[in-house]
């Protein structure tokens, strides 16, 4: 008789569910330190870093659902246990979600800057999310 493989983790987290907090430990199903990376795309960084360091918790907060369903992929096909990921705004997940005091690290390579003054309200790096991401 066949026995069937393990069930692989759910690695995207329902943003409204995300918005009503997240606890780490129901997230990941385990405990550890977690690192958060704002906008991982396609997931170069946070699935190398993933598979660098399989004691780290590592989520991806990511808006463009092609990149992030890319990343998941690839991190289905590596079986990293210790990835999820959110498609959201991440102001509001920081902002909302996020406990205080429980990420030791974040990642932000190559935010978009929205230029223009009109497009400001849209930048990531304001004065309150920076406040968010130091409670955090």
């Amino acid at each position: 008789m066949p026995i069937d493989p393990p069930e692989a983790p759910m690695l995207r987290i329902d943003p409204d569910l995300a918005l009503r907090g997240l606890v780490w430990k129901q997230v990941f199903g385990a405990g550890g330190p977690v690192e958060v990376e704002i906008g991982p795309g396609k997931g170069r960084f946070i699935l190398a870093a993933a598979e660098a360091r399989p004691d780290v918790l590592l989520f991806g907060i990511e808006w463009a659902n092609e990149y992030l369903r890319i990343a998941e992929e690839r991190a289905a096909r590596r079986s990293l246990g210790n990835v999820r990921f959110v498609r959201a705004d991440a102001r509001e997940i920081v902002c909302h979600a996020i406990p205080s005091a429980s990420v030791t690290s974040y990642y932000v390579f190559y935010p978009d800057p929205w230029p223009k003054k009109r497009h400001h309200k849209r930048r990531f790096f304001q004065t309150d999310t920076v406040d968010h991401l130091a409670r955090t």
